[in-house]
């Protein structure tokens, strides 16, 4: 009797790895879909959960079909991918060393981990070993081989970074604050005229509550860039009573600056399709500066997104042009 030939479903595997990294790309390009993220994490988690049910009846034999495990276990995947990343947005709002090390570190260890895999378990397989030991070890050795060649090959080297997505080790910010000011002087002649004339309707330019009214930022044309200034505080004083200071600043000899007239936005380049990317935003309540781009939704409205490493790894901002709250509010109520 010939026997039954099991389906090949090698080029749906293919489809669900595929579609994971399309829906990545996507969620993190786009504004919108990270809004929908947060707004439907938790059904994203119902959803999850409700596959993870199917897939554990199809361990039980109840429904032991290859499709049901393959199209369950992508389901229940992403859905949980998903909850996951609406669930930090709403409650990972702050950052700090560790979060900034795994944040940097993501897209390596990601890339790093399979060859941790397989090359001890190509070993470890052939040890008279039960399998419960041959996979604590395989966890041990894989997680230890990984963080080690991230911490001690990758992370203090330019080239392996590169190749790694990574941005170098020297800030940007630093190196273009190192420019004398002659130097500086030069480059805005050279392109004070390059910055394309735009409706106001349709620019960034103009001062705009940022963090939910806690400042408001001045946003300006530098040269063929936009940045962006303090203007205003709603709390502009310490504890002391004292003007606030940059006291979070990673460089002790700018700790002693004011926030007030800070430049927190900076390089933001103008693209065909109306958004502003390549720039960077200083946070001064961390001292943290993260790559950051925008887009206009509407005439009164921005969103900001501020990431390490690849727009994925981030968070977007709302700010709200001064003067037109009211505005929009009675706009909304129609």
């Amino acid at each position: 009797m010939q026997a039954t030939r099991r389906p090949d479903i090698d080029w749906l595997r293919v489809l669900a790895v595929y579609l994971y990294l399309v829906a990545g790309f996507l969620l993190a390009c786009h504004p919108m879909l990270e809004r929908l993220v947060q707004r439907e994490w938790k059904r994203s988690l119902a959803v999850g959960l409700g596959a993870t049910a199917v897939l554990l009846l199809a361990l039980l034999g109840i429904a032991a079909s290859p499709a049901v495990l393959l199209i369950g276990s992508a389901v229940a995947g992403w859905c949980f991918v998903v909850a996951l990343v609406g669930l930090a947005h709403q409650f990972l709002t702050t950052s700090g060393p560790a979060l900034r090390y795994l944040s940097e570190s993501a897209f390596p260890v990601y890339v790093l981990h399979q060859a941790a895999i397989v090359l001890p378990g190509y070993f470890l397989i052939r040890l008279p070993l039960g399998i419960g030991t041959k996979f604590v070890l395989l966890l041990i050795l894989s997680v230890s081989l990984t963080l080690a060649v991230y911490r001690w090959l990758v992370q203090p080297f330019t080239l392996p970074r590169f190749l790694l997505g990574m941005k170098p080790n020297a800030c940007p910010l630093r190196r273009r604050g190192a420019l004398s000011a002659s130097a500086a002087a030069v480059l805005l002649a050279a392109v004070g005229l390059a910055l394309p004339a735009r409706s106001a309707a349709a620019t960034p330019v103009g001062l705009w509550y940022a963090e939910g009214g806690a400042a408001q930022v001045a946003i300006e044309a530098c040269g063929n860039e936009l940045c962006g200034r303090v203007v205003w505080l709603r709390s502009p004083f310490d504890e002391e009573g004292c003007d606030l200071r940059d006291r979070h600043n990673p460089d002790p000899t700018l700790r002693s600056r004011r926030v007030m007239g800070l430049e927190v936005l900076q390089g933001l380049k103008p693209l065909p399709n109306g958004s502003w990317v390549s720039g960077s935003i200083y946070d001064p309540t961390t001292g943290n500066t993260y790559a950051c781009h925008l887009t206009l939704d509407g005439d009164d409205r921005l969103r900001l997104r501020g990431y390490l490493g690849i727009p994925l790894l981030g968070r977007t901002t709302t700010w709200t042009r001064v003067g037109a709250g009211n505005r929009m509010c009675r706009e909304d109520d129609r």
